[in-house]
């Protein structure tokens, strides 16, 4: 299975194999061609039959997995293969299900294929002959190649969800490993095509793998020092400071246990006291907003307020806090680069 792309188009071809709706788009059919470009045109008419099959029958798999959990899914074939879609919420296990149906569908047509083989092989008819063998090289060839932890093949979709979103960087940099491998040996064996598909997935989720080292540094620098953002993020937000013990409470205040409280993510905040209003407490990406707007205005230092309080709160859009051009000067406050450093922001920065 591959992402989600829009390949449809007026142009495919609908129909329904049983309860599953198939979709087949035109540049299916430019993949067939390029798979058996300068054979006989018989040949690749049986080529496209081949790989219809095939490919057809892995995302049958699929389908009828999510079928067995009470699901529905459609099929479309396009020029990147086959998906299989579906609105379903599934939990872990589940996916890791609906990902290995379709490879192990796709052995089940090859073994068929090849426990056939003395029926067709034995037939002097060419056509026949290279059915059979296209359908046992697609069926267990391409169905190895289709279990490669690498996304997104069904084997990458395992592996993400079987390390599960806690290990989301050790998956992208198993998968980063996995595709420069496999570039490498279709490079050296004449591969072009192939190479040119598994380096460009390499390279793509080595960039995916380094936005989420960043993005662990973040949620770690947060985690860690989890008391301390309570706190600035108590009196940031208007509730009352905890006293020191030498500190004298005035002696007609409310305590603030006395009052009701309200429970917001993980932070317990009072809530006003009457007359003042309902607490209104900005998102960190609101946070982040009215930085940008106090920054263009010149207010460089009130912006810094702000956009502390945005990743005290949360904010993880990294990309977003090492290259906005509005941010530059606020980058430079020394209450904000010391929130960068441990991150590794700074060094990133054009």
């Amino acid at each position: 299975m591959f992402p989600t792309f829009e390949f449809e188009n007026r142009f495919s071809l609908r129909f329904k194999l049983g309860a599953f709706p198939v979709a087949i788009a035109p540049s299916f059919l430019l993949l067939a061609v390029i798979a058996f470009w300068g054979r006989p045109p018989v040949l690749m008419a049986t080529g496209f039959v081949a790989l219809l099959l095939a490919i057809l029958f892995h995302e049958l798999g699929h389908a009828f997995a999510l079928w067995g959990m009470g699901h529905r899914s459609t099929i479309r074939l396009h020029g990147l293969g086959g998906t299989t879609h579906h609105e379903a919420n599934l939990p872990r296990r589940a996916r890791i299900i609906v990902s290995m149906a379709g490879p192990c569908a796709g052995f089940l047509l090859g073994a068929l294929v090849y426990l056939a083989e003395p029926l067709w092989s034995g037939i002097a008819w060419e056509p026949l002959v290279f059915l059979g063998a296209q359908l046992l090289w697609i069926c267990f060839f391409w169905g190895a190649v289709n279990l490669l932890p690498l996304p997104p093949l069904d084997g990458g979709h395992v592996l993400e969800d079987a390390l599960g979103p806690r290990r989301r960087a050790l998956a992208l940099g198993i998968a980063m490993v996995t595709g420069a491998g496999a570039g490498v040996l279709a490079l050296r064996s004449g591969a072009t095509w192939s190479a040119s598909f598994a380096l460009g997935l390499a390279i793509l989720h080595g960039f995916r793998w380094l936005e989420e080292r960043r993005r662990g540094r973040l949620r770690r620098f947060l985690d860690g020092d989890e008391t301390k953002r309570k706190d600035r993020m108590a009196r940031i937000l208007g509730g009352d400071e905890r006293p020191e013990k030498s500190q004298a409470r005035a002696p007609n205040a409310v305590p603030a246990s006395a009052r009701p409280a309200v429970r917001i993510s993980a932070l317990t905040l009072p809530v006003p006291a009457a007359g003042k209003g309902p607490l209104e407490i900005p998102s960190p990406v609101e946070d982040f907003a009215e930085a940008k707007r106090l920054a263009r205005k010149g207010a460089i230092r009130e912006a810094a307020l702000r956009l502390r309080r945005a990743l005290q709160g949360g904010f993880e859009d990294l990309n977003a806090l090492n290259k906005d051009p509005d941010l530059e000067q606020v980058r430079r406050e020394p209450e904000i680069a010391a929130l960068l450093d441990p991150l590794g922001l700074r060094r990133w920065r054009n």
